[in-house]
């Protein structure tokens, strides 16, 4: 092999391998970071709808708590 082929080669292997690690990290990169950005919307998006449900039915709890509609139906074992 002469200089010319040698050096070719070389510069073949070093940009097949530049390009090779340069995928694997950005796969790397990009599949951890979009593995945490999902993580991270999906845990705010349900801790956000919780929070609104949560709301809403202890809203509406306390109002039917308070009109007495859902208070105990007395005994009718008791005696006065």
């Amino acid at each position: 092999m002469d200089g010319d082929a040698s050096a070719r080669s070389s510069a073949e292997y070093t940009y097949g391998l530049s390009h090779g690690l340069n995928c694997g990290l950005n796969y790397s990169l990009n599949h951890g970071l979009n593995h945490r950005l999902n993580h991270g919307l999906n845990h705010g998006l349900n801790h956000r709808l919780n929070h609104r449900l949560n709301h809403r039915l202890n809203h509406r709890l306390n109002h039917r708590l308070k009109s007495g509609r859902d208070r105990p139906a007395e005994s009718p074992l008791k005696s006065p």
